[in-house]
């Protein structure tokens, strides 16, 4: 779960806007007490990819030399362009 705005408590833990909530794949039902008033959460659920990850800005890929690549293609336009 991602915190958008607000507070909340989530297993006897605090989660602020802006943290992310990593939780376990177990169960159907999810509980948490608001802190605030507000709060806006995006909530997302998938199976594990069970491959490695690299990160680097905006890209994510599985190896460093693929992040490399992904970049050069960027700076030499190979990514496309989008028409207003």
């Amino acid at each position: 779960m991602f915190l958008l705005r607000g507070q909340i408590s989530l297993h006897g833990q605090t989660v602020l806007a802006g943290e992310l909530a990593v939780m376990q794949r177990s169960g159907n039902t999810l509980c948490f007490d608001t802190l605030e008033e507000e709060v806006h959460a995006l909530l997302l659920s998938g199976a594990p990819i069970a491959e490695p990850i690299v990160a680097h800005g905006p890209f994510v890929m599985n190896t460093a030399a693929e992040i490399e690549q992904a970049m050069a293609d960027y700076r030499n336009g190979r990514f496309g362009h989008l028409t207003p």
